[in-house]
């Protein structure tokens, strides 16, 4: 056993360097081209949302829920994408996104109850809202090249387009123990969500790698990661934010730059 822990520790030198190699070539054979074009895209991505809350209930909604808190929600994103490379190394970019921001929060509460018995028996109550919240961002940024890998910093500026809500509640247990009209849900409303703070801003951190097709340098595809902080809650005097960790592909095509840039950079 020992003969193969120092085996493998004189190897891992070995492999570390042609690991570092084999990015450092890969880096290299993307054609120069894609540097010297503009590069228009489209992106799908699929959407883990981290709704970051703390709200007892909804601006207008009444309810006797303790308190709502952090909840998680997967959806998905369509980002358009414009590249403009400055250098080899250094690419702004500007981004038009269809996303959403809502989710869905649950939360139980212990009552006790007596039902037209003697004695009172504990209850668990469970509080839910269903919110839907649409939005359009643009995200102006720029992204660094370091060793083939694309690391962008970007400002999202966004716009609720949309929303939408449905809330309950519902006796979970026991299932002999029901409302005065003989119902186990009640509070059972929805409608469109009220002081809903229309402008929205966030900060969105990313990293991706482009592969070019075979026979098509203008063409390339490659995978993307991504985490947006929101930076403003949803709702006015609400405790409501959504972070958004996406898992995407974009398709780029390269478009000739006007002659002006070459004449202004050189190139």
């Amino acid at each position: 056993m020992i003969t193969r822990i120092s085996t493998a520790c004189r190897l891992l030198p070995a492999i570390v360097s042609l690991l570092v190699s084999a990015v450092a070539i890969t880096a290299q054979t993307r054609p120069t081209l894609m540097y010297e074009k503009i590069r228009l895209g489209l992106a799908a991505s699929v959407d883990q949302r981290f709704l970051q809350a703390d709200f007892p209930s909804l601006p207008k909604v009444p309810t006797c829920c303790l308190g709502f808190g952090n909840e998680q929600k997967t959806g998905y994103s369509i980002d358009a994408v414009v590249e403009v490379p400055l250098s080899m190394g250094v690419t702004p970019y500007l981004r038009a996104m269809y996303t959403q921001l809502g989710g869905d929060f649950s939360t139980d509460e212990k009552l006790w109850a007596y039902n037209g018995e003697l004695t009172s028996r504990e209850l668990t109550v469970r509080h839910d809202i269903s919110a839907t919240v649409h939005a359009v961002f643009i995200e102006p940024g720029a992204s660094f090249n370091v060793l083939g890998f694309d690391i962008g910093l970007g400002i999202q500026c966004g716009y609720i387009t949309g929303t939408s809500f449905t809330q309950k509640e519902s006796i979970v247990s026991p299932n002999t123990i029901t409302y005065v009209d003989g119902s186990r849900e009640r509070n059972i409303q929805s409608g469109f969500l009220s002081d809903v703070r229309h402008v929205q801003f966030g900060v969105n951190a990313g990293i991706g790698y482009d592969f070019t097709i075979p026979n098509m340098p203008e063409l390339s595809v490659g995978p993307e990661l991504q985490y947006t902080f929101g930076i403003t809650d949803i709702l006015y005097n609400t405790n409501w934010r959504t972070n958004v960790l996406r898992l995407g592909l974009a398709v780029k095509y390269a478009i000739d730059l006007p002659p002006t840039y070459h004449e202004r950079y050189g190139r």
